[in-house]
């Protein structure tokens, strides 16, 4: 067996030959499995979380208040197990015994007593090394011809310059690197190279059209993707020269590559967030309480999600009428769960429908609600290996059809013996560990490399041969493992038992000679592609970047240091032009026809009638008259986003909390006082919170969750005082309320019907907002549309044309009222109830001719056309509209354009005005 070593080597490709028998390229780990495998010395892969788990148990053994690690430990185990290993293991590497008790630093102390425990340790690949080393000693041969090293033997780390040497003197010979001399310096990259490579440069100099050597930056990776792609595109005979080396993620430049025609280089980086992997990790992050409702949303959102599209659609809806669980949406949805499964199963002739629908229900409420824990006090072992079980048994029979299945159950089965034995499991540990057992995450399965003329490289450490032209793609900041920190003293104390740590700065010689190693192999062409940008954050050229740049102007030294970043240094924005040319290569760009992107239209026509609706309501009313392409799309088509992103927060939230607390406090009665409303109202907070506003129970919220409870007691205090002050009753709680528009039906829910003793009705409608400026002006100007159509109700269910109305502003603890019966502060309006319903009936009338034509309009597009035009401010815009209304007998109402989903279809967002 021949074999050619690197640092950088594993993972590369064994050989370019046709035809390689016997010969292999590898790297420190590639060598070290086959050393143990011709020696016997082979053992089971072992994920590092395991050994992980094993020296946890092993402080967990030694651990008290005198340790070093003791507060650490306690903080978060799992990390500071890892960290110990990890400075244990380096010092196994370097020769550490298991019988060595060194006591000279508080971390030397505690490594030693941690290494003399009697609790099992797996071996890692420090055992595997030493293990190899010491047979070889013992006058083991490998079968193994030639060793060739790609940096020299003098700079490899200790031990393995051990291992060679046993290796050289067991009959193995070892080639040693030989750097080749540079003797041509006829362009800038064979200046450069000699002079890196430590070759006298006297009377040289840089030529400025010289395009052999060239440090390329760009602003982002859409840029340089879309530069280097077109380079390669624009001589494809010449790409069987080309060598990539690859120094960040290609997805962005394999898109480009398929823009141009060209194989991708499927050099995509492993990542945790794919939205397959987030399926072990929401269900155990929705073992924690309080619950965070926003991460059970993102559980039942998933594409595979551990219950049914249509089990996770009733709790989402319910999710999005009260943001939490158990409460009345929540239990509502629970039961439609257990009808139709119930349904399902009787279909299917199961004789225990009932009691397996039952069962069914009872363990979407065990994973989601009941089983929950306090995340300092932990989850029982066996319940999270429940949760690591259902993952399992969810994707385990679906393996063929998803590759990635495969390694998520091997993560969940990771999991499942990793708490065996640990009876309990604190959150910060559960995390830990998942984050372990998942590490950098899967590489997607569907981008692979294409097969292409050119060759790939992953580090330049990885070329062998000599190459016409180098290009490093991402030639940016590659900050590598930063190894631990000795002190002199413990070093020293180290060195005296035969531990021999690695100085760092051999560490960074071996990195700085791979860098110089991969520039060096360019014949006749290096660029180096920098990025100033990358993922949305500022990132930094390579080091080797300022080598290269140093060396040329120790070249070019009579002349300034501008003049030598002229000679090497381009940028991307230099090559915007039509007769576009680059590092030997040209292409023509020819203009294309413009383009003009169609203008938001403020109407649209349809082939299609668009019919009355079979049933209305005021916020059908209120849609259809502020912008009739929001109602068509809302109500006729039917578009809505999708229940995961409509979770209410905020004012909405509260409001509708408050709102049920009102609706609890008068369930069962006609009055109450105002003290036993406030008693009352904080107990039912407190009760209601998880079902309707669980995201105030999360840490960090306990002020905010504190404030608001303050607030609606307050809120409801106003409002029994205002009921009883006008000596009220109440007589039902979201009222329905209903009537017949243009033989249409309309129905509403009154928020509260109330009397007083002359059998007069009274409405009020609650309102939760930061302010109640909006609604006293919609009173004031006449355009309380749904008061109007409340009023308009009841008078037509009670034959009554005595009937008050108003909002009350539950935040201010106000009521806004025209009824003069109602309030001290009546306000004045502009039109009656009555007038205004009567405007809004016109105004509906004249929409639903235009809709029967097939024309709808889009209000917001022809409010802001007006407004761009004729360069009016939006408020007069507005009262202008509302003018041309009045004066024909309909009421204005302004488009929704805040509140509406659908403002990239209408083009009055994304720039289409």
């Amino acid at each position: 067996m021949n074999i050619v070593f690197g640092m950088q080597m594993d993972g590369s490709v064994w050989s370019n030959q046709p035809s390689a028998i016997g010969k292999v390229r590898t790297g420190p780990n590639g060598l070290l499995n086959i050393l143990e495998s011709q020696l016997g010395l082979s053992k089971p892969t072992l994920h590092p979380a395991l050994r992980i788990n094993e020296y946890m148990d092993r402080i967990k053994e030694i651990d008290d208040d005198t340790m070093w690690f003791h507060d650490s430990f306690s903080a978060d185990a799992w990390s500071t197990a890892k960290q110990l290993l990890l400075w244990r293991d380096e010092l196994v590497e370097a020769g550490w015994k298991s019988n060595m008790v060194i006591d000279i630093s508080p971390k030397l102390k505690c490594l030693s007593a941690l290494e003399n425990s009697n609790l099992p340790l797996s071996k890692g690949r420090p055992e595997g090394l030493n293990e190899v080393l010491e047979y070889l000693k013992e006058n083991y041969t490998a079968k193994i011809s030639t060793i060739s090293l790609l940096e020299p033997l003098n700079i490899l780390p200790l031990r393995w310059r051990n291992l060679f040497n046993l290796l050289r003197n067991r009959g193995t010979e070892i080639i040693d690197y030989k750097e080749t001399e540079i003797k041509d310096c006829s362009s800038n990259l064979k200046c450069v190279q000699a002079v890196i490579s430590g070759q006298a440069m006297d009377g040289n100099s840089l030529l400025p059209n010289d395009d052999s050597l060239i440090l390329l930056n760009a602003a982002n990776e859409w840029d340089a993707a879309d530069h280097f792609a077109l380079w390669l595109k624009s001589k494809t005979e010449a790409n069987d020269k080309v060598s990539i080396i690859c120094g960040m993620d290609t997805n962005i430049l394999d898109q480009k590559l398929k823009k141009y025609g060209l194989p991708s280089l499927g050099r995509i980086l492993p990542s945790n967030k794919r939205e397959m992997q987030q399926i072990l990790p929401l269900m155990l992050a929705n073992a924690w309480k309080p619950i965070d409702i926003r991460l059970l949303v993102e559980l039942l959102s998933l594409n595979t999600s551990p219950f049914p599209k249509w089990v996770c659609g009733y709790l989402l809806r319910a999710i999005n009428k009260e943001p939490g669980v158990g409460g009345r949406a929540w239990n509502e949805a629970i039961d439609k769960i257990y009808d139709k499964r119930k349904s399902y199963l009787l279909e299917e002739n199961d004789n225990n429908a009932d009691e397996n629908s039952k069962k069914y229900v009872e363990e979407i409420q065990s994973l989601l609600v009941e089983d929950r824990y306090a995340a300092k006090e932990g989850i029982p072992e066996d319940k999270l290996r429940e949760r690591c079980q259902k993952v399992i048994q969810l994707l385990s029979w679906r393996i063929n059809e998803e590759p990635m299945f495969q390694e998520l159950v091997s993560h969940a089965r990771d999991i499942q013996v990793l708490s065996k034995g640990k009876s309990i499991i604190d959150r910060t540990s559960l995390e830990r560990m998942l984050d372990t057992v998942i590490g950098a995450g899967s590489i997607s399965y569907r981008t692979v490399e294409e097969a292409a003329p050119w060759r790939v490289y992953n580090h330049p450490g990885q070329i062998l041969d000599s190459c016409e032209e180098v290009i490093w793609w991402g030639f940016n900041d590659d900050t590598g493992h930063n190894p631990a920190y000795w002190s002199s003293i413990e070093k020293d104390a180290l060195k005296k038992q035969g531990v021999i740590l690695e100085d760092s700065k051999n560490l960074r010689h071996i990195e700085s000679f791979d860098w110089k190693n991969g520039f060096l192999k360019a014949k006749s062409r290096f660029i180096g592609i920098s990025i100033d940008n990358v993922k949305g954050e500022e990132d930094y050229h390579h080091p080797y970047w300022d080598e290269i740049l140093c060396a040329a102007i120790d070249i070019a030294a009579s002349e300034d240091e501008d003049f030598v970043k002229s000679c090497i240094v381009k940028n991307c924005k230099e090559y915007y032009d039509m007769n576009w040319e680059f590092a030997g290569r040209k292409n023509l760009f020819k203009n294309v026809s413009k383009i003009i992107p169609m203008p938001a239209s403020p109407e649209y026509e349809t082939n299609v009638k668009i019919n009355n609706p079979e049933s209305l309501s005021y916020s059908q009313m209120n849609t259809l008259l502020g912008c009739p392409f929001k109602w068509v799309l809302d109500y006729n088509v039917r578009l809505k986003l999708s229940e995961s992103q409509t979770i209410p927060t905020g004012n909405q939230m509260i409001g509708t909390l408050c709102h049920r607390i009102v609706e609890e406090l008068y369930k069962s009665k006609k009055q109450i006082d105002v003290e036993s409303a406030a008693i009352e109202s904080e107990k039912l907070y407190d009760s209601l919170i998880i079902s309707m506003a669980s995201e105030l129970l999360l840490e960090g919220n306990s002020v905010e969750k504190n404030r608001y409870k303050i607030a609606i007691v307050n809120a409801v205090k106003h409002l029994v005082t205002l009921i009883n002050k006008n000596k009220l009753i109440v007589d039902t709680l979201e009222a329905k309320l209903s009537g017949q528009v243009e033989s249409i039906p309309f129905t509403g829910y009154a928020d509260i019907l109330l009397s007083d003793e002359a059998g007069n009705k009274y409405i009020l409608d609650l309102k939760w907002s930061s302010s109640s400026k909006y609604r006293k002006n919609e009173i004031e100007e006449g355009s309380a549309l749904q008061l109007a159509s409340y009023a308009w109700m009841l008078k037509s269910t009670n034959k009554s044309d005595n009937v008050s109305t108003g909002y009350f502003m539950l935040a201010q603890g106000k009521l806004l009222s025209d009824s003069p019966g109602f309030t001290d502060d009546v306000l004045k309006s502009e039109y009656s109830l009555d007038e205004v319903w009567k405007m809004g009936v016109a105004s509906m009338k004249a929409v639903s001719t235009q809709l029967s034509t097939g024309l709808v309009e889009v209000r917001g597009i022809i409010e802001m056309k007006e407004s761009l035009d004729n360069n009016l401010k939006e408020e007069k815009v507005s009262e202008g509209f509302k003018a041309k209304n009045r004066a024909v007998g309909m009421l204005y109402q302004k488009p929704p354009c805040a509140f509406c989903d659908f403002g990239y279809l209408c083009g009055i967002e994304g720039g289409a005005l």
